[in-house]
């Protein structure tokens, strides 16, 4: 996931732990090769739903095309309020070239 993204799913995590059940978008991630059998197993072991999604969230941040595909699980769950949330978001860009440059330099 580009960092664009990651600071927009890190941006409205709350509202994504709120929102997003697990068990409904795990199917078309591990279909997608998004996330493994064993991730999946991971998720289903965490005892919160909002635990589940915050673990979730992390591994398809992990993945370069999590973010994309996380959106059409979404849309087919007919979750268009969560698709239009994430869309909506400003994102920083001044906080994403700091953060490029604090990982460059080998501080992150």
């Amino acid at each position: 996931m580009d960092v664009k993204k990651r600071q927009i799913v890190r941006t409205n995590e709350k509202f994504l732990r709120d929102n997003v059940n697990s068990y409904e978008v795990t199917p078309h991630l591990i279909s997608c090769g998004i996330i493994s059998l064993d991730d999946d197993e991971r998720i289903r072991q965490e005892i919160t739903e909002s635990d589940k999604t915050r673990k979730l969230l992390r591994i398809i941040e992990m993945h370069p095309n999590g973010y994309l595909t996380f959106i059409k699980a979404l849309r087919m769950e007919n979750k268009e309020y969560i698709i239009e949330k994430l869309e909506s978001t400003a994102v920083d860009e001044e906080e994403i070239s700091r953060g490029m440059r604090i990982s460059f330099d080998g501080i992150k």
